[in-house]
């Protein structure tokens, strides 16, 4: 069954639940010249600042780390390097997700070009990160939340599946881990349209 092997996030803003990866990146060994993040998530409720997985500071001119999550009801992916200026990159999905869908999604970076999947097909890419990912010096490895020392918002929704590489998966990869699985999360089927009610019967007058 689909939902047995999947975990519920309420998005409860006072209890915050979410996965604690790690709380000192120490204890775990980072991606450090490419990266790879992919989940199967359902969003019931989409937000301007979400999550799914990440390792973030994003508070004011100091921004580290990288982010597989969404803003509002748009999937994307974060990530700070070498030559990004300081800056963190959030590149955007070009599709809209229907929240209380599953989707696959994934964020690679190769060192040169970041890009992001949805479904198994890329949606965009960007060149303005270049060089070795830029950790903060603390920062929580979160599954389920966007979360660094000052911001904690929960996802409300189901992940399915959360993976991590060190490398950069080719197209044809992200696109067999889709088709390998599509039919454990599937779509809803489109909503057959009612019937008009049958009109009582009147007269003759």
């Amino acid at each position: 069954m689909l939902f047995r092997s999947s975990l519920l996030l309420d998005g409860d803003s006072k209890a915050r639940r979410h996965i604690a990866v790690a709380t000192d990146l120490k204890q775990v060994t980072l991606p450090q010249r490419a990266i790879s993040v992919e989940a199967w998530v359902l969003i019931d409720k989409p937000a301007e600042w979400g999550g799914i997985c990440g390792v973030i500071q994003d508070n004011g001119d100091y921004e580290r780390g990288w982010l597989l999550g969404y803003s509002n009801r748009q999937f994307s992916f974060g990530l700070a390097s070498q030559h990004g200026g300081g800056r963190m990159t959030y590149l955007a999905a070009k599709s809209q997700f229907q929240p209380g869908q599953w989707y696959h999604v994934a964020g690679v970076y190769d060192g040169k070009t970041m890009r992001i999947y949805v479904d198994g097909k890329e949606e965009n890419k960007s060149v303005a990160q270049s060089g070795r990912i830029e950790y903060p010096s603390e920062a929580l490895y979160t599954i389920g939340a966007y979360h660094d020392t000052d911001e904690n918002f929960p996802l409300a929704g189901m992940l399915g599946e959360v993976r991590v590489y060190n490398r950069p998966l080719e197209a044809a990869e992200i696109t067999t881990h889709y088709e390998a699985k599509r039919e454990a999360f599937p779509k809803p089927e489109a909503e057959k349209q009612a019937p008009e009610p049958a009109r009582p019967a009147v007269g003759p007058y």
